[in-house]
Protein backbone atom coordinates (compact mmCIF):
# COMPACT_ATOMS: atom_id res chain seq x y z
CA UNK A 1 0.00 0.00 0.00
CA UNK A 2 1.15 3.45 -0.66
CA UNK A 3 0.15 6.95 0.25
CA UNK A 4 -1.71 9.35 -2.11
CA UNK A 5 -0.47 12.09 -3.50
CA UNK A 6 0.04 15.33 -1.68
CA UNK A 7 -2.92 17.51 -2.01
CA UNK A 8 -4.04 21.15 -0.70
CA UNK A 9 -5.92 20.84 2.40
CA UNK A 10 -8.82 23.58 0.48
CA UNK A 11 -9.28 20.58 -1.82
CA UNK A 12 -9.56 18.26 1.12
CA UNK A 13 -11.81 20.75 2.74
CA UNK A 14 -13.90 21.51 -0.70
CA UNK A 15 -14.65 17.65 -0.94
CA UNK A 16 -14.62 16.12 2.84
CA UNK A 17 -17.76 14.51 2.21
CA UNK A 18 -16.09 11.99 -0.27
CA UNK A 19 -13.28 10.74 2.10
CA UNK A 20 -13.02 7.68 3.65
CA UNK A 21 -14.76 6.12 6.73
CA UNK A 22 -11.99 3.93 6.99
CA UNK A 23 -8.54 3.68 8.70
CA UNK A 24 -5.49 5.87 7.65
CA UNK A 25 -2.38 6.83 8.39
CA UNK A 26 -1.79 10.58 6.83
CA UNK A 27 0.88 13.36 7.00
CA UNK A 28 0.71 16.87 6.65
CA UNK A 29 2.93 19.28 4.93
CA UNK A 30 3.49 23.02 4.87
CA UNK A 31 4.68 25.05 1.65
CA UNK A 32 8.02 27.60 1.84
CA UNK A 33 5.49 30.32 2.35
CA UNK A 34 3.56 29.09 5.28
CA UNK A 35 6.77 28.07 6.76
CA UNK A 36 7.50 31.48 7.31
CA UNK A 37 4.77 32.16 9.82
CA UNK A 38 5.99 28.98 11.71
CA UNK A 39 8.61 30.21 14.39
CA UNK A 40 11.02 27.95 14.71
CA UNK A 41 9.64 24.98 12.78
CA UNK A 42 12.47 24.10 10.33
CA UNK A 43 11.48 20.73 8.93
CA UNK A 44 13.94 18.99 6.95
CA UNK A 45 11.84 16.36 4.42
CA UNK A 46 10.47 17.64 1.37
CA UNK A 47 8.47 16.40 -1.16
CA UNK A 48 6.24 17.46 -4.29
CA UNK A 49 2.28 18.49 -4.52
CA UNK A 50 -0.28 17.45 -6.73
CA UNK A 51 0.15 21.11 -8.06
CA UNK A 52 3.94 21.14 -8.45
CA UNK A 53 4.61 22.86 -5.06
CA UNK A 54 7.47 22.32 -2.46
CA UNK A 55 6.30 21.32 0.36
CA UNK A 56 7.98 20.17 3.92
CA UNK A 57 6.32 17.62 6.54
CA UNK A 58 6.07 18.60 9.73
CA UNK A 59 3.24 16.01 11.05
CA UNK A 60 2.09 12.64 10.96
CA UNK A 61 -1.32 11.04 12.32
CA UNK A 62 -3.60 8.05 11.96
CA UNK A 63 -7.11 7.53 12.72
CA UNK A 64 -9.77 4.59 12.34
CA UNK A 65 -11.89 7.03 10.89
CA UNK A 66 -10.05 9.24 8.67
CA UNK A 67 -13.18 11.85 7.67
CA UNK A 68 -14.19 12.29 11.32
CA UNK A 69 -10.06 13.14 11.73
CA UNK A 70 -9.89 15.76 9.19
CA UNK A 71 -12.75 17.18 10.14
CA UNK A 72 -11.27 17.59 13.42
CA UNK A 73 -8.08 18.97 12.12
CA UNK A 74 -9.49 21.36 9.66
CA UNK A 75 -11.56 23.08 12.04
CA UNK A 76 -14.86 22.11 11.01
CA UNK A 77 -15.76 20.65 14.21
CA UNK A 78 -14.72 20.92 17.79
CA UNK A 79 -13.01 24.48 17.69
CA UNK A 80 -15.92 25.91 20.26
CA UNK A 81 -15.14 27.32 23.49
CA UNK A 82 -15.69 24.26 25.02
CA UNK A 83 -13.18 22.29 23.16
CA UNK A 84 -10.14 24.58 23.57
CA UNK A 85 -11.02 24.70 27.78
CA UNK A 86 -11.49 20.99 27.93
CA UNK A 87 -8.62 19.73 25.58
CA UNK A 88 -10.21 17.90 22.45
CA UNK A 89 -9.01 21.07 20.35
CA UNK A 90 -7.13 18.97 17.41
CA UNK A 91 -3.60 19.08 18.52
CA UNK A 92 -2.31 19.44 14.97
CA UNK A 93 -4.23 22.83 15.06
CA UNK A 94 -3.02 24.06 18.77
CA UNK A 95 0.17 23.34 17.24
CA UNK A 96 0.17 25.23 13.96
CA UNK A 97 -1.33 27.99 16.37
CA UNK A 98 0.90 27.91 19.16
CA UNK A 99 3.68 28.78 16.42
CA UNK A 100 2.19 30.90 14.22
CA UNK A 101 3.65 34.30 14.35
CA UNK A 102 0.44 36.62 13.72
CA UNK A 103 -1.89 34.21 16.16
CA UNK A 104 -1.59 35.10 19.95
CA UNK A 105 -4.56 33.25 21.07
CA UNK A 106 -6.56 30.28 20.76
CA UNK A 107 -9.90 31.98 20.03
CA UNK A 108 -8.42 32.97 16.24
CA UNK A 109 -9.81 29.75 14.45
CA UNK A 110 -10.60 31.92 11.71
CA UNK A 111 -7.19 33.03 10.80
CA UNK A 112 -5.68 29.41 11.61
CA UNK A 113 -8.49 27.90 8.48
CA UNK A 114 -7.32 30.51 6.06
CA UNK A 115 -3.34 29.41 6.82
CA UNK A 116 -4.23 25.75 6.35
CA UNK A 117 -6.14 26.24 3.24
CA UNK A 118 -3.66 28.48 1.64
CA UNK A 119 -0.34 26.69 2.71
CA UNK A 120 -1.08 23.39 3.88
CA UNK A 121 -0.84 20.05 2.31
CA UNK A 122 -1.54 16.18 3.27
CA UNK A 123 -1.56 12.84 1.88
CA UNK A 124 -2.76 9.51 3.30
CA UNK A 125 -2.57 5.99 3.16
CA UNK A 126 -4.77 2.85 4.00
CA UNK A 127 -3.71 0.34 6.54
CA UNK A 128 -5.43 -1.44 9.39
CA UNK A 129 -2.59 -1.57 11.58
CA UNK A 130 -2.50 2.09 11.52
CA UNK A 131 -1.12 2.47 15.12
CA UNK A 132 2.43 0.89 14.43
CA UNK A 133 2.55 2.66 10.88
CA UNK A 134 2.42 5.37 12.80
CA UNK A 135 4.96 4.74 15.53
CA UNK A 136 7.62 3.52 12.87
CA UNK A 137 6.73 6.80 10.47
CA UNK A 138 7.25 9.11 13.58
CA UNK A 139 10.53 7.45 14.51
CA UNK A 140 11.68 7.33 11.18
CA UNK A 141 10.75 10.80 9.74
CA UNK A 142 11.86 14.23 10.86
CA UNK A 143 8.31 15.52 12.09
CA UNK A 144 8.49 18.62 14.28
CA UNK A 145 5.36 19.19 15.56
CA UNK A 146 4.21 15.99 16.55
CA UNK A 147 3.70 15.87 20.18
CA UNK A 148 3.15 11.76 21.14
CA UNK A 149 5.94 9.44 20.94
CA UNK A 150 8.71 12.07 19.42
CA UNK A 151 11.82 12.80 20.39
CA UNK A 152 12.27 15.72 17.95
CA UNK A 153 14.10 18.60 19.62
CA UNK A 154 11.29 21.32 18.55
CA UNK A 155 8.82 18.86 20.54
CA UNK A 156 9.60 20.95 24.34
CA UNK A 157 9.37 24.31 22.54
CA UNK A 158 6.21 23.76 20.93
CA UNK A 159 4.74 22.15 24.31
CA UNK A 160 5.95 24.99 25.81
CA UNK A 161 3.89 27.58 23.61
CA UNK A 162 0.84 25.29 23.61
CA UNK A 163 0.65 25.54 27.03
CA UNK A 164 1.43 29.61 26.99
CA UNK A 165 -1.35 30.18 24.33
CA UNK A 166 -4.14 28.30 26.45
CA UNK A 167 -2.93 30.15 29.46
CA UNK A 168 -3.82 33.72 27.15
CA UNK A 169 -6.69 32.40 26.22
CA UNK A 170 -7.99 31.52 29.97
CA UNK A 171 -7.11 34.87 30.59
CA UNK A 172 -8.75 36.90 27.85
CA UNK A 173 -11.72 34.70 27.86
CA UNK A 174 -13.34 34.08 31.53
CA UNK A 175 -15.05 31.04 31.90
CA UNK A 176 -18.69 30.08 31.58
CA UNK A 177 -20.84 28.40 33.57
CA UNK A 178 -21.63 25.91 30.84
CA UNK A 179 -18.01 25.09 30.45
CA UNK A 180 -16.87 25.96 34.22
CA UNK A 181 -19.30 22.83 34.90
CA UNK A 182 -17.39 20.79 32.20
CA UNK A 183 -14.23 21.88 34.09
CA UNK A 184 -15.67 20.73 37.31
CA UNK A 185 -16.21 17.30 36.28
CA UNK A 186 -13.12 16.70 34.24
CA UNK A 187 -11.19 18.09 37.59
CA UNK A 188 -12.71 16.35 40.11
CA UNK A 189 -9.38 14.12 40.57
CA UNK A 190 -6.91 16.09 42.71
CA UNK A 191 -3.38 17.07 40.95
CA UNK A 192 -1.43 15.21 43.79
CA UNK A 193 -3.83 11.99 43.29
CA UNK A 194 -2.90 12.75 39.19
CA UNK A 195 0.71 12.57 40.03
CA UNK A 196 0.35 9.19 42.29
CA UNK A 197 -1.38 7.47 39.22
CA UNK A 198 1.15 8.47 37.26
CA UNK A 199 4.19 6.98 39.25
CA UNK A 200 2.41 4.00 39.74
CA UNK A 201 1.67 3.35 35.98
CA UNK A 202 5.06 3.55 35.74
CA UNK A 203 6.16 1.20 38.34
CA UNK A 204 3.96 -0.97 35.52
CA UNK A 205 5.91 -0.66 32.81
CA UNK A 206 4.20 2.77 31.20
CA UNK A 207 7.21 4.90 29.61
CA UNK A 208 5.44 7.84 27.58
CA UNK A 209 3.18 10.73 28.71
CA UNK A 210 0.90 9.20 26.11
CA UNK A 211 0.71 5.78 27.35
CA UNK A 212 -0.36 6.72 30.65
CA UNK A 213 -3.28 9.00 28.58
CA UNK A 214 -4.16 5.46 27.57
CA UNK A 215 -3.91 3.50 30.27
CA UNK A 216 -5.56 6.28 33.08
CA UNK A 217 -8.62 6.68 30.62
CA UNK A 218 -9.03 2.88 29.58
CA UNK A 219 -7.29 0.80 32.26
CA UNK A 220 -8.70 3.27 35.39
CA UNK A 221 -11.58 4.33 33.67
CA UNK A 222 -11.30 8.01 35.18
CA UNK A 223 -11.67 11.20 33.44
CA UNK A 224 -9.39 13.80 33.10
CA UNK A 225 -8.33 16.47 30.35
CA UNK A 226 -4.79 16.03 28.60
CA UNK A 227 -3.01 18.66 29.24
CA UNK A 228 -3.36 17.92 32.91
CA UNK A 229 -2.35 14.12 32.89
CA UNK A 230 0.75 15.05 30.92
CA UNK A 231 1.32 17.78 33.52
CA UNK A 232 0.93 14.55 36.23
CA UNK A 233 3.36 12.72 34.12
CA UNK A 234 6.02 15.11 33.96
CA UNK A 235 5.56 15.96 37.62
CA UNK A 236 5.74 12.41 38.97
CA UNK A 237 9.36 12.62 40.07
CA UNK A 238 9.29 16.12 41.24
CA UNK A 239 6.89 14.88 43.71
CA UNK A 240 8.37 11.69 44.90
CA UNK A 241 11.48 13.65 45.49
CA UNK A 242 9.84 16.73 47.33
CA UNK A 243 7.13 13.98 49.63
Amino acid sequence: MSFTEIMPVSKIRKNIDSLTKESRVYKFYVDADGLKYLDGVNPTIEAIADNGKKVSLVYIGKSKNLFERFEWHLGMINKSESSIYNGTLSTLRHSYMANHVNISCLSEQDILDKFMDKHTYTQYMPTRDYEEIEKKLIADNDVPLNIKENTHPFTKINSSRRVQMKNKYRKKFPITDKVQQIEKGRNMIEDTELRNFARKAEEEGIKSKSSFLRWFRDDKQLSASQDRLYDAWDERNESTHNN
